[in-house]
């Protein structure tokens, strides 16, 4: 601690060249938390914001005179890196100041027309990482009239392709989460125009930077992604991309893939025209790595959606047994992508596709992710038994196979420590057996089940009343074969009597029409 807080004297106080040598140092040191946090205990953001502030010449000695980039530009990298996702260290780089200018009052100096090209590329990053850590609002002017405008001005065509690249990537993190700075962005400085044209450089680092840009910018909102998407020659040079020897590249392309994909209109439209699931299919059969394959499963979601026309082909490709591969990845991630990849593909599907599905995964599998440790894949993979049962005749053709093992994974869900919202998809599952002609009597002959059904209908958490209400309903009603005894059973175990109760509740007062149809089914009981 001795030697930093030596060094960041000297990066202070130091003649002009060791002042630059020794901020150009701890820059390069500056990899972790542990670093940033050491260096802002040393004085280290008092020390670039002496560097950042304009020196007047004629105070200073040859000696220690440097010109403004030399001086200005390792300072710059040195609080880009101890800022860079990083609370504390930016809270404290905001408050920090050199006579009576702050550190972000510093650097929109440096962002303006006026200054060397790399300078400005620097400080917008610094006021990007700054935002990004949560210190600045993305309504703050230094990020809405600051960063944003300069980098969306370093993109264009008459700028270096080096800056370009660094420009492009930088606004790409700047708005990634942000709407409203990813709409502005759209509309600033001829943007669009100037991402396509970088998409066209020959580095891969200009590449990267375009695409991730537009990943970026259609994250949220389908007018931009629409824009994107007609911009001209894009989605050749996406699906270019995906087949670029250089994995940053791929990796970027899919990243836009992603994000366009969100867009049900070009899933329908220029998705196919594209073919782009051919590229994507094959970059994920080719072991790639584990960032790749995530973002590359997670297009793979959309792509597979029912309205999707990529659905079928996909399915001849191997899309089955690579989407059940992915669930018995250790990545919570993939797994998640991978469930629910198959829940969408079973939404509405054929029967032979269901079957497949069931048949590739496995029961055993199915049981172990309805045992994950993560809730959004347990989430995921009732939603796939619920898409699989649906359509009477197939609720009746997969309960012949596998109706001991459903039944089972359904049960284990009711009675487990489970949130409310795994137990009500267990519920809806339950609710779709009992729309199955044959299927339902499954349901009749397991008392533990119908047991847990008064339980429900009397359940203090409302959304577990309506899934529950939606089982009774189908297995109650009249017109059904069998139904007289259903009826008969059901009020025997005391499924009439909750119904009754429930139709009083004034805290289910939103579900009483519902219940009174299903009263109605009792005739002969009420």
């Amino acid at each position: 601690m001795r030697l930093l807080t030596r060094l960041t004297q000297i990066a202070r106080e130091g003649s002009g060249t060791a002042r630059a040598c020794v901020v150009r140092i701890l820059s390069v040191w500056c990899g972790s938390v542990r670093e940033q946090e050491a260096l802002c205990a040393a004085g280290a953001c008092g020390a670039v914001a002496a560097a950042l502030a304009p020196s007047p010449s004629s105070t200073l000695s040859p000696s220690r005179a440097l010109s403004p980039p030399a001086r200005v530009l390792p300072a710059l990298d040195l609080l880009a890196a101890m800022c860079f996702e990083n609370p504390t260290v930016s809270e404290v780089a905001l408050e920090t100041r050199y006579g009576d200018k702050s550190i972000p009052e510093l650097l929109m100096a440096l962002v303006s027309r006026d200054k060397p090209l790399p300078v400005a590329m620097g400080a917008a990053r610094c006021l990007t990482f700054i935002h990004r850590a949560g210190a600045l609002p993305a309504d703050d002017n230094r990020v809405v009239f600051g960063a944003l405008p300069c980098l969306a001005r370093l993109c264009t065509k008459e700028i270096p392709e080096e800056i370009r690249a660094s420009a492009a990537e930088t606004l790409a993190y700047l708005a990634e989460v942000d709407t409203s700075l990813q709409r502005l962005a759209a509309i600033s400085n001829h943007l669009m125009s100037s991402l396509a044209d970088i998409v066209n450089c020959p580095s891969a680092a200009a590449k990267q930077g375009a695409f991730k840009c537009f990943a970026s910018l259609g994250a949220n909102d389908e007018d931009i992604r629409k824009r994107i998407i007609e911009t001209h020659g894009l989605m050749v040079h996406v699906v270019n991309g995906m087949n670029n020897p250089e994995p940053s590249v791929r990796l970027a392309a899919v990243r836009c893939l992603h994000s366009l994909s969100r867009s049900v209109q070009q899933l329908r439209t220029t998705f196919q025209d594209h073919s782009v699931w051919r590229p994507l299919m094959q970059l994920l059969s080719d072991s790639p790595g584990t960032e790749l394959l995530t973002v590359g499963s997670s297009t793979l979601c959309n792509l597979l959606l029912e309205f999707s026309p990529a659905k079928e082909p996909m399915l001849d490709q191997g899309a089955v047994e690579m989407l059940c591969n992915l669930t018995k990845r250790p990545e919570a991630a993939l797994r998640l992508n991978g469930i629910w990849a198959l829940m969408n593909m079973a939404f509405q599907a054929e029967q032979k596709v269901k079957q497949r599905i069931l048949c590739c995964l496995g029961t055993e599998q199915m049981f172990r992710l309805l045992g994950d440790s993560d809730t959004r894949v347990i989430m995921k993979t009732l939603g796939l038994l619920r898409n699989l049962l649906s359509t009477r005749q197939h609720i009746d053709a997969i309960m012949s196979e596998y109706s001991s093992q459903v039944m089972q994974a359904v049960i284990v869900v009711l009675e487990g420590s489970y949130p409310a919202e795994v137990k009500e998809q267990a519920l809806c599952i339950l609710g779709n057996i009992g729309d199955g002609e044959k299927a339902k009597d499954l349901i009749m002959a397991n008392e533990d089940v119908l047991r847990k059904l008064v339980d429900y209908l009397a359940h203090p958490e409302s959304k577990l009343q309506e899934a529950a209400l939606f089982v009774a309903g189908n297995l109650v009603w009249r017109g059904e074969a069998g139904a007289a005894a259903r009826q008969a059973r059901l009020a025997e175990l005391g499924v009439l009597r909750a119904l009754k109760l429930l139709r009083v509740r004034h805290d289910a007062a939103h579900l009483h029409d519902k219940v009174k149809t299903a009263l109605a089914q009792f005739n002969e009981f009420t």
